[in-house]
């Protein structure tokens, strides 16, 4: 995305692979963990310290949560609610109800995109039906299959390359 300013919350870890990956964006750093133990602690970590660190951030155009994780759903809901701007997400599966705290967090976060009426990408057409028969809008998802799709990511830019200079306008 061009002529875009990006903030990312992200870890230590998460900012060394953005950075890898070429992405420009100012990163606030929540946690430094370079050994992934804990699951756990590790996310309570995060969402404890992207909750903190959101209040360094006074406007934004879009609030964009790169998973349905708790720790990237919450602060961002809570961004969100915040600024008042809108929420964009990633949905790439439903958990099963076998894994209990992953099925659990993930409820939440789910919870969260409703709650906000938050524009979600999902990654194939019976996650979109079995979201729909879970309360999401059907108009708020927008089914993206894997992999890089260059029209699809030129269009997107435009569209937020519009909405932002009309916004400084």
């Amino acid at each position: 995305i061009k002529n875009i300013e990006l903030t990312v919350i992200t870890s230590a870890p998460g900012k060394d692979f953005c950075i890898r990956n070429g992405l420009k964006a100012e990163y606030i750093i929540t946690t430094k963990e370079k050994i992934f133990n804990n699951v756990i602690y590790t996310y309570i970590r995060r969402i404890i310290y992207a909750v903190k660190k959101i209040n360094k951030i006074k406007s934004a155009d879009i609030v964009y949560s790169t998973s349905d994780a708790l720790p990237d759903v919450l602060p961002a809901f809570l961004l969100s609610k915040k600024i008042n701007k809108p929420l964009i997400g990633n949905i790439f599966h439903l958990i099963p109800f076998s894994r209990p705290i992953s099925f659990i967090t993930q409820k939440l976060s789910l919870a969260l995109f409703k709650i906000k009426n938050a524009v979600c990408f999902v990654d194939n057409e019976n996650l979109m039906k079995d979201l729909t028969l879970n309360g999401f809008n059907k108009k708020n998802l927008i089914l993206r299959y894997p992999g890089i799709n260059y029209s699809f990511i030129q269009k997107w830019s435009e569209i937020i390359s519009f909405m932002v200079s009309s916004k400084k306008k």
